[in-house]
This record gives structure tokens, sequence and C-alpha cells, in this order.
């Protein structure tokens, strides 16, 4: 096409009507009819709209369940395949990370299957927290021979222990003192009572040591004058009583 021809064919092309001389070719109450429809068409979409929100959140609800098994079937699927130093060394992890030092994390991860529990077992670090009098045997066993037992002397049981029942627990305890590599107690007149059969204890591994005070401490030699402990690192101390007189100056509630 040349340019002659191009611009001549534009110029034949009519300029848009004007608004102003618009005819329509419907009267106003058609008009009218029509607008109504209109909008009972989009009233009825809204609701099917409604409708099909709901019915894609109830597909979602029901297959929410089949995608967690789903996910679960891989990820059983994926520990069974797991070699069990890889596994041993994650439960090593998890008990590391308890900042508590709480000894139920080793009870929990043994309990979730057969095969995590032959591996926990078979884990001797994740039993190295004696706190429980009830399971301190148990845990000692499967500690076997590591030199890193955490120790808790005044278990937070309720009631608190009696003296018979802390010098039980002391008499599971103190056979494997070489192996402690931490100890926390509450030094109180029940403690002191079961401790008093043992004066002269050897803790040659012990780098961590929390004394605690009750409220009826009044003792000025402290219970651990006459222990061995060449390899003591961190000593660290709390009167409960001072704690919360101080708490009560602050006026804290302890």
């Amino acid at each position: 096409m040349t340019i002659t021809s191009y611009l001549t064919s534009i110029s034949s092309i009519s300029p848009p009507e004007p608004a102003a001389n618009f005819l329509c070719s419907l009267d106003l109450s058609e008009l009218v009819h029509s607008l109504r429809s209109l909008e009972k068409s989009l009233v009825e979409l809204d609701a099917l709209r409604v409708q099909m929100k709901i019915r894609t959140l109830g597909l979602e609800r029901y297959c929410r369940p089949l995608v967690f098994e789903k996910a679960v079937t891989k990820m059983r699927g994926d520990l069974k395949r797991m070699p069990d130093e890889i596994l041993a060394f994650i439960f090593q992890a998890g008990h590391d990370m308890d900042r508590y030092g709480h000894y139920k994390f080793a009870v929990s991860v043994s309990h979730v299957s057969r095969h995590f529990r032959e591996v926990a077992l078979s884990t001797p670090r994740l039993w190295t927290r004696g706190e429980c009098p009830l399971q301190i045997s148990a845990f000692i066993a499967r500690s076997r021979s590591v030199s890193a037992l955490d120790i808790k002397a005044s278990p937070m049981t309720r009631p608190p222990p009696d003296a018979t029942t802390l010098s039980q627990f002391l008499d599971l305890l103190l056979p494997h003192s070489r192996r402690w590599s931490s100890l926390q107690f509450v030094d109180n007149e029940q403690l002191r009572l079961a401790f008093q059969p043992h004066t002269n204890i050897q803790l040659p591994e012990l780098r961590h040591l929390d004394a605690r005070y009750g409220y009826d401490f009044n003792e000025v030699t402290p219970i651990w004058a006459n222990w061995e402990m060449r390899h003591l690192d961190n000593y660290s101390t709390l009167s409960l009583r001072k704690f919360v007189s101080t708490a009560r100056s602050y006026g804290m509630h302890a």
C-alpha cells in the first residue's frame, strides 16, 4: 500500500458519533427490565461464588488429614531408611538443646515407636540426667560408662522428698559419683540428714556445682566442704530466703 492510498483510507473513516446523537432501539421500560435482569444475574453470581467458596473450604478441610497422613507416611519411610547413627545424633542434639536439662526428653523419644526406643536405648548420652528417684536405676544402667552425669540431688517432686527418700536416692547415685559432671541440690535439713553418712565424696569429673539454700538453712559450713572436686570450673549459689525477700522488696510475687 502506498502512502497516498493509506491517507485516503484514513480520511474515509467516519468520526465516532457524539453521545448526544446516540439512538437506542429500546424504549425506557425495556432498558429498565434489562438492567434489573443484569442485577439479578449479579446477585445469583455472588450466591454461586459463596457456595463455591464453602465447597472449596470443605474440600480443603477434607483433604488436610489426607495430606498430613501422606506427609507422615513419607516421613516414616524416610526415618526407616535413615541410618541409626544419624537418628542417634538427632536424639543427642535434642538432648543437648533442652535448656531446662530435663530427663523427660529421653523418655519421650523412647516411647514414639519400637525403632525409636531401640535407638534411644543404645544412645547412652540420653540417659545421663539423674533426677527422678523412681527411674534413676534404669537411667544409670542405660548411661553405661558415660562420664557426664548431670545430677539433681534434690528432686523436684510434690510433696518434697523426706530424708529417707533422699537417702535411698543418694545410695543409688553415690556409687557413680566419679562420673558426675554437674550437680544441683537444695541445701536444707532433709538433704543434710541424707548426706550425713557421706562426708568425703570423690567427684573427680565434677565441673559445675549449683547449690541453692532452702528457707530452713542455718548452717555456716557448706555441705560440700570435704568433697574432692579438683576439676570444678563453675560454682553458683542462691539463697531462696534472700531471693524471696528481695523479690518482695521489688513488689514481685515469689
